[in-house]
């Protein structure tokens, strides 16, 4: 379970920028203060003329898809909303990172229901929590995970964020359920800190990035393979080294259609999403075990 060092971890030397202060430095406008598409866009002009005095919303409006200056006026004074097209040629138009296109477009679902009176569905609130929580999501590069991408690198994150922990290698061999020795774990702390995913506040003590990070979908496949691998095997030890109040389990097979796939996975990353924003309290009181949360979509049947 330890990750693979292309250095020995005594030979990890400082990055002149670590994972975090790269996802930070690569984000040109962020929308996640905003509570209204008007708001978006308003921030967004402003954001625009700050860094280019000629830059014009009068001129980017039929850039965009505007027939005529006061339609996006209209939008900008939030007298109306954008059609769906409109929208999605705004969001090419602006850049922006996937998190904030995704937030944008929660923003807007929610501003539809508001303006046609309908009740704002919980899911939604609960992903645009999460969404305005966690938007400064750690990116790993492919080869940041030369260094961190087991098991055990997910549990000491997870790990550091609970209130009552302690960097002893040995108090965290105990604490875990992941076989680990002492110098794995100690390696393995410090990829963290060289991959940017743990710092170290003014005290010295270990705090993380973020509770959150994404790995390149693309990227060393056998290593997310492997990582698969390892949370299954602690899964299927769970069924019978647990109590069943202590774990949980819930299988549903059910008829889809194939072509739905996509959508289907789409709703599950949401759910992911929405059950950590409601659940993730790092560092409060309180917060003192780490949980690993399981949801995949496995085909039953061939295809045809």
């Amino acid at each position: 379970t330890t990750p693979h060092l292309e250095k020995p971890s005594s030979e990890l030397s400082p990055r002149p920028k670590t994972a975090a202060t790269r996802a930070s430095s690569e984000v040109d406008f962020s929308p996640f203060a905003a509570n209204s598409i008007a708001e978006v866009l308003t921030q967004f002009v402003e954001h625009k003329k700050a860094k280019n005095p000629r830059w014009s919303a009068r001129a980017w409006g039929p850039k965009i898809g505007f027939k005529s200056p006061s339609a996006l006026f209209n939008i900008l004074k939030g007298r109306r909303l954008p059609d769906r097209k409109i929208l999605t040629q705004m969001l090419k138009s602006m850049s922006l990172s996937m998190q904030a296109e995704d937030f944008v477009n929660c923003i807007f679902e929610r501003d539809l229901r508001l303006r046609d009176g309908a009740p704002v569905d919980f899911n939604l609130t609960r992903r645009i929590q999460f969404l305005r929580r966690y938007h400064r999501t750690v990116e790993l590069k492919a080869s940041d995970l030369n260094y961190v991408g087991s098991l055990l690198s997910y549990v000491i994150a997870a790990l550091v964020d609970t209130h009552d922990f302690v960097e002893n290698m040995n108090w965290i061999r105990e604490r875990i359920r992941v076989p680990a020795t002492e110098a794995e774990i100690l390696s393995t702390i410090q990829a963290l800190l060289y991959v940017g995913l743990l710092r170290r506040d003014a005290n010295g003590n270990l705090m993380t990035t973020n509770a959150f990070y994404e790995t390149p979908e693309a990227a060393a496949a056998v290593k997310a393979r492997k990582y698969f691998e390892e949370s299954l095997d602690v899964a299927k030890e769970s069924i019978h080294g647990l109590p069943t109040n202590e774990r949980f389990f819930n299988v549903q097979t059910i008829s889809i259609r194939a072509d739905r796939y996509e959508e289907a996975t789409a709703f599950i990353k949401n759910f992911r999403q929405e059950f950590a924003a409601h659940f993730c309290e790092a560092k409060t009181p309180g917060v003192d075990a780490v949980y690993q949360l399981n949801l995949s979509l496995i085909p039953l049947t061939k295809r045809k």
